[in-house]
């Protein structure tokens, strides 16, 4: 390719689609995380409502607890669904 007063044509598309690869590498690590933490927390959730009967003994709230730790849960699923990482990543791979 000829060469531009900016520089070489084929460095920049190189710069370019290599800027595509790690920003999808990186919305798929990000969504590989935000899965990886969700899936914790309703595991949590899910354990702390199974032995719901042992702590409700020492803590007078824990009903209340349990709802709400249930309700951020879900909360956070919706918003990272939103997030729409691996949409991102598809987009870059795509372009690349």
């Amino acid at each position: 390719m000829a060469d531009t007063p900016d520089g070489n044509v084929d460095d920049r598309i190189w710069i370019t689609s290599r800027t595509r690869m790690i920003s999808e590498r990186k919305a798929l690590r990000r969504q590989n995380y935000s899965y990886l933490l969700l899936t914790y927390y309703s595991l949590f959730v899910v354990v702390i409502s199974a032995f719901s009967e042992y702590y409700r003994n020492y803590y007078k709230l824990f009903d209340s607890i349990n709802i709400s730790a249930s309700v951020v849960v879900l909360a956070a699923s919706l918003v990272v669904a939103g997030f729409r990482f691996e949409a991102a990543a598809m987009v870059f791979r795509d372009c690349y």
